[in-house]
């Protein structure tokens, strides 16, 4: 991992500009200021004289619907692992989300079954999906209310250029998937200790290179396919783990999935799941179930020739993320 820098100037810039949240809003996350959503939620909290929540205690669903009752919390931010952890349980109802205004996902991709699930708990609001990272130091695109189709990240927000490039640079069109690049006035000072690494990341240009995969629709949506490392890669196609990985949480009943490819002999990597069982789940996981039903779902080269591995936990960051990389190793 890499330290990023980031001014005082650039902090208050962009917090200035979140205009989702209110001075009367009860506000919560589990992030610490380690991670852009714990700093939004500080940073914007504290400057419109909102109420913050805070725990030292980890994520657990009793934890997280205790909490939004008992103060009657109206915007949160959570990951996507979270929320489907939410969206599942059979406590998590209505009722108990009543309170919640606004809630955030981010972090990594967000299905259209996850907005979907979560938001049948919400009836006449939405899940709102962000998309951002450290080094902008807020969200580079966000939902607006209901404008929203199947895998979107929103649109671009206040003061953010976003377009979508190929392997030598050139711009891409409307539907086109490509690398991100973000351009904004106010960006981060560099990568502590680590020229090189500030160098990859920003250009002459001020374009800061995303590593994530992404397009744009014909009404200026941005869609964020997958990091560009994480890609499987398998005969002449590039696999989206996390498409994969949308269509296996709907079969498994929102249980927890990580996707990786493994390496063959032949270059070629089989498209494989990790699944961790959700224990209030009524929908009983089996493997060859999963896999067969994966096989109606999804085109052949995308099927589970490495099959489907269940494991007791995936490697989690603190800020509720699957480290794929360490998933990977757990079947190698």
């Amino acid at each position: 991992s890499k330290a990023v820098s980031l001014s005082h100037s650039i902090c208050i810039a962009h917090v200035a500009s979140f205009y989702l949240l209110q001075t009367d809003d009860v506000i919560f996350a589990y992030s610490s200021l380690y991670w852009l959503s714990g700093l939004i939620m500080l940073l914007a909290g504290t400057a419109l004289g909102a109420t913050r929540i805070i725990t030292r205690e980890t994520f657990t669903v009793p934890r997280t619907l205790d909490i939004l009752q008992r103060y009657r919390v109206s915007a949160m931010i959570v990951p996507p692992s979270q929320a489907w952890a939410i969206a599942n349980d059979p406590a998590a109802s209505v009722r108990a989300l009543a309170s919640l205004r606004l809630p955030m996902c981010g972090g990594s991709a967000v299905s259209a079954s996850l907005k979907q699930s979560f938001d049948r708990l919400i009836p006449g609001r939405s899940l709102e999906v962000m998309y951002g990272f450290s080094e902008i130091s807020t969200a580079v695109s966000y939902t607006k209310g209901e404008f929203y189709r199947d895998g979107s990240v929103g649109f671009a927000g206040p003061r953010m250029e976003i377009k979508i490039v190929n392997d030598g640079g050139v711009t891409l069109g409307i539907g086109q998937e490509g690398e991100i690049l973000v351009r904004t006035k106010y960006v981060f000072l560099g990568y502590y200790g680590n020229h090189e690494a500030t160098k990859e990341m920003l250009d002459d240009e001020g374009w800061m290179h995303s590593g994530d995969i992404g397009r744009f629709d014909e009404d200026g949506l941005l869609y964020v396919v997958d990091r560009k490392k994480d890609l499987i890669k398998y005969r002449n196609y590039q696999i989206s783990p996390s498409d994969v990985e949308a269509v296996l949480q709907s079969i498994c009943g929102g249980a927890t999935v990580c996707v990786v490819g493994i390496p063959t002999e032949t270059g070629d990597d089989l498209v494989t799941a990790l699944v961790v069982r959700n224990p209030k789940s009524a929908v009983p996981l089996d493997s060859e179930v999963i896999l067969k039903e994966a096989e109606k779902r999804l085109p052949n080269y995308k099927h589970l020739r490495g099959g489907v591995h269940f494991v007791d936990q995936l490697p989690m960051t603190p800020s509720g993320k699957v480290v794929r990389v360490l998933a990977k190793k757990m079947i190698l």
